[in-house]
């Protein structure tokens, strides 16, 4: 519901937001693919405190890291190549691209779409191993 409020706001009070297909289909994948790492970590931690910790370890920083609130360009040295490495860049980008030019980065999105498979393969791996115990 909040998204959808934002959506409203920008698309009435701001000029230049373009909310085509593709916009909403790669926040749909973002949104698949950190399900997946929720489900893969509901299968590893003991408890709620070990899943907290994993967010406050590597989801809490991988949103600073990805450029989401300032550019990887500007990032130092070896975190401005790793934060490329993250599954949340790309798609930033990407979801980025989309809004403010309705353009669609072919390989950020394919980059978006293998980390998406990646992490259901993971999550769909832990979960077999879970139910077998």
């Amino acid at each position: 519901m909040i998204a959808v409020a934002v959506f409203v706001t920008a698309h009435f009070f701001t000029q230049g937001f373009y909310f085509k297909p593709l916009f909403f289909l790669q926040l749909f994948i973002i949104c698949l693919t950190f399900a997946c790492v929720a489900v893969a970590v509901a299968m590893i931690a003991g408890g709620d405190k070990d899943a907290l910790m994993f967010t406050n370890l590597i989801v809490f920083p991988m949103t600073f890291f990805c450029g989401t609130f300032f550019p990887v360009e500007r990032l130092p040295g070896l975190l401005k190549i790793g934060s490329w490495f993250l599954p949340l860049t790309a798609a930033t980008y990407n979801l980025r691209g989309l809004a403010l030019t309705g353009v669609n980065n072919l390989c950020w999105f394919g980059q978006s779409l293998g980390w998406l498979g990646v992490l259901y393969l993971v999550a769909y791996f832990l979960l077999t191993l879970r139910r077998e115990d």
